[in-house]
């Protein structure tokens, strides 16, 4: 299941996050777009936060091409990965 395999590359991507929502969507042109409810520990910066969005956006676009957009909603938790 392509929820699965997302939440498997985040968790994978090395940057101390837990995806805890996606939902996928066909876009208007066919496409596949990718919205992402991200939980990042508490204590990291916007600019932190900003670079891991980043890498998980890479690590999901090279795993998966058939993504056109990928929307990443950053959520600060205390019980995300530290």
């Amino acid at each position: 299941n392509l929820v699965r395999e997302i939440q498997r590359e985040v968790r994978q991507a090395g940057v101390r996050a837990v995806c805890h929502e996606v939902r996928l969507y066909r876009s208007e042109d066919s496409g596949l777009d990718a919205v992402l409810h991200v939980d990042f520990p508490s204590s990291a910066n916007m600019g932190e936060v900003h670079i891991r969005t980043e890498a998980i956006e890479l690590a999901l676009r090279e795993a998966h091409p058939q993504l056109e957009r990928i929307v990443l909603h950053a959520e600060p938790r205390e019980a995300a990965a530290e």
